[in-house]
């Protein structure tokens, strides 16, 4: 079912929705296993969720994986119709956030979605997708593809948010996927680094206002009506992802012992601590800290707060 709410209609079957689908089935499985690990929750798991996630991972790839198109790598196209009026050409940034939550929860190693899948998709999406002000929302779609088969006017790929307007979620969530998986650009967490600085360099320095509520945006300029943007706000998704970058640089993991209901936090730097003036947060359920460098004394500091 399409339930994702952007600008017109955008497919029977589309990847953002079944990335979500498929780590919200695979996050069940490991909460019926710990809420009832006895008979009925097993068969809950085998006659329900497993079905399920099997039909679910045979559309992913069936309907919405494009293997090679004009001789590019691989990538999940936006949208599938039935009725055939889809673009396989077209690419959206930001289809691949129900798979971030699966690394942010840390159940990618249940899922049997090839890794090799996800890092040509990621490549296609910097390739065709990436601009000055950061990841534009979509490429190369079409009236046709945009409404299904539905008759449409051109107005349907005009208004206030458009396909060439970067979506600000989608350059972050970008980012970290690219930290989680390690997969550099350019082999480099310095070229890595800077997909993040773009974006927020841009409400930092050009909008001076890193709490803008507006998640799209192409150039800006508040005098010229031609370029008023940001445009839209996103659910405060890209204030509220920004933690996520935080947790992929310190590498944290948050493990939780359900027979003891004993905690074990585990860190993991992506970047170096150097020098006394160095940290990195830390950010657990109703606790944060900061992880610094004591170089005088040869140790780690980890100094937090905890409370709501």
């Amino acid at each position: 079912v399409n339930t994702n709410d952007e600008h017109g209609i955008i497919g029977d079957v589309n990847t953002y929705n079944s990335m979500l689908y498929i780590v919200a089935l695979n996050a069940m499985k490991i909460m019926t296993n710990y809420f009832e690990p006895n008979e009925q929750g097993q068969n809950y798991i085998n006659n329900t969720l497993n079905p399920a996630l099997e039909y679910a991972y045979g559309n992913l790839s069936i309907l919405l994986w494009v293997p090679n198109f004009n001789g590019s790598n691989g990538y999940y196209r936006e949208e599938f119709c039935i009725n055939g009026e889809y673009s396989p050409n077209s690419l959206q940034s930001d289809v691949l956030y129900g798979y971030l939550w699966g690394l942010i929860l840390d159940l990618d190693k249940h899922w049997e979605i090839p890794i090799n899948n996800i890092l040509s998709h990621l490549e296609q999406v910097y390739i065709r997708n990436w601009s000055p002000y950061g990841l534009q929302f979509m490429t190369n779609r079409t009236i046709s593809s945009l409404s299904c088969g539905e008759s449409q006017s051109q107005d349907i790929l005009t208004g206030g948010f458009q396909d060439f307007d970067t979506w600000e979620m989608a350059t972050i969530d970008h980012f970290v996927e690219r930290i989680y998986l390690n997969y550099y650009l350019d082999n480099s967490l310095s070229s890595t680094m800077k997909i993040l600085e773009t974006e927020l360099n841009k409400y930092r320095l050009l909008f001076k206002d890193q709490w803008d509520y507006r998640d799209t945006s192409s150039t800006y300029n508040d005098i010229d009506p031609e370029y008023s943007r940001p445009v839209v706000n996103s659910h405060y998704a890209r204030q509220l992802i920004h933690y996520t970058s935080i947790l992929a640089l310190n590498g944290q993991d948050l493990y939780i012992d359900h027979e003891t209901n004993k905690l074990q936090l585990t860190i993991q730097p992506k970047i170096s601590l150097t020098g006394d003036n160095g940290c990195l947060p830390i950010l657990i359920p109703q606790a944060h800290f900061l992880l610094s460098l004591d170089s005088q004394n040869k140790c780690f500091q980890l100094n937090g707060t905890f409370g709501n």
